[in-house]
């Protein structure tokens, strides 16, 4: 009784140790889901002559000149994610032909801008308050023209989702007697130093393989880039 004791306060100790995985699930992974028609494969880039000669470029590692993305000039287009986990964060362009976009999480609604004057692109929006062992639903809405732009035409522009899976999700998945299939590509992952733990302290145990990493999956939009509005 007192050996099974000290291996259930190990077993403990270690789930809790476990960390979160953070995953960056990119805009064609089949996950994330497109309404509306128009939207259209786009890139980061500088434009001379019409993006001011300083201040634009990446806000972080989550983006760099060149990265693909997709684009919608039509407002009401949206797009869907549901993810388990602790955190979640929009990586978007923005610049001065981005407009208006409404972000409901969980039916929580907030309206924010990707109006700004050098382009940008990186980690705009994040929420950092959620129940990891719960379903969320991320639903982002293209409403309206920011009233700064002085272009006619105004974008939503979407590279990639990263959501944190929560603490202790890693290890419980990593009893499974099949592998776990998580949208995107996991940053981090603990689930081979969890095995470890449980190999060494609890020889009988059946931990099985690290996180399967879901291919992309091309969501329905034109491959033409579009032309500065």
């Amino acid at each position: 009784m007192t050996v099974f004791f000290s291996y259930f306060i190990v077993f403990a100790a270690a789930l809790a140790l476990v960390s979160a995985a953070t995953i960056k699930v990119p805009y064609t992974d089949s996950s994330i889901s497109y309404t509306g028609s128009g939207w259209m494969h786009d890139i980061f880039e500088l434009r001379p002559g019409i993006d001011p000669e300083t201040g634009g470029g990446a806000l972080d590692s989550t983006c760099t000149l060149g990265d693909n993305s997709t684009t919608t000039p039509a407002f009401g287009n949206a797009f869907r994610f549901s993810f388990r986990g602790a955190s979640v964060s929009l990586v978007l362009e923005t610049r001065a032909d981005h407009g208006l976009y409404n972000i409901s999480l969980d039916g929580n609604v907030e309206q924010h801008s990707g109006y700004t004057e050098a382009p940008h692109c990186g980690v705009v929006w994040t929420s950092t308050t959620l129940d990891g062992t719960q379903e969320h639903d991320l639903i982002v809405t293209f409403v309206a023209k920011a009233p700064e732009s002085p272009w006619d035409n105004n974008y939503l522009q979407l590279f990639a989702i990263q959501y944190d899976d929560g603490p202790g999700l890693a290890a419980s998945q990593s009893t499974s007697t099949s592998p776990s299939k998580t949208p995107g590509t996991s940053l981090s992952d603990h689930n081979g130093w969890f095995s470890l733990w449980l190999w060494r302290f609890w020889p009988s145990s059946s931990c099985v393989d690290d996180r399967v990493k879901r291919g992309s999956a091309t969501p329905s939009m034109s491959s033409q880039p579009r032309a500065p509005s």
